[in-house]
């Protein structure tokens, strides 16, 4: 989560109340001059990272409706599976000297990623190994002659 204007102000006077600094006002200007001193920029990403909690009722409701039907079943019979996405190639920081560059750029853009499958019952007594699951049929990481991958590989052309 990217520090807000607040956090860092609530953060300063917090740290300064610590030290004994009296009279100390984290100001816009102390602020801006703070970034500028730690090479901290403001780029606006753009793409697909939505808001989860659009419709927090109805998701009460369906979650709710889930649980009572599961009520049926036996604990280890009740597997969770989950999905991470591994994104190797993403832009995870930007830099001053590189942040007026990096908008719209290709880096920014870059979608390469593996998804890693993660399941497990819900006491925990059976967990599946994680999974991988990428784009290339033989990734080339992984040919000889190089250790082949140590977890299960799946490939999918549209992942």
């Amino acid at each position: 989560m990217p520090p807000t204007m607040v956090m860092i102000r609530a953060r300063a006077e917090e740290i300064a109340a610590h030290l004994g600094v009296a009279n100390f006002s984290a100001s816009a200007g102390f602020i801006r001059r703070s970034a500028k001193r730690n090479y901290l920029v403001n780029v606006s990403l753009w793409g697909t990272r939505g808001s989860a909690a659009a419709d927090v009722e109805a998701s009460k409701q369906r979650m709710a409706d889930i649980r009572e039907d599961l009520c049926a079943y036996a604990p280890e019979q009740i597997h969770n599976i989950d999905e991470a996405g591994l994104y190797f190639r993403g832009f995870p920081y930007v830099t001053a000297g590189s942040g007026r560059r990096a908008l719209g750029s290709k880096a920014i853009k870059a979608r390469d990623h593996l998804t890693l499958v993660l399941a497990v019952n819900q006491t925990g007594s059976h967990k599946i190994p994680v999974d991988i699951i990428g784009k290339p049929a033989v990734t080339v990481c992984f040919q000889a002659p190089r250790d082949s991958c140590p977890l299960p590989y799946f490939f999918q052309t549209l992942a």
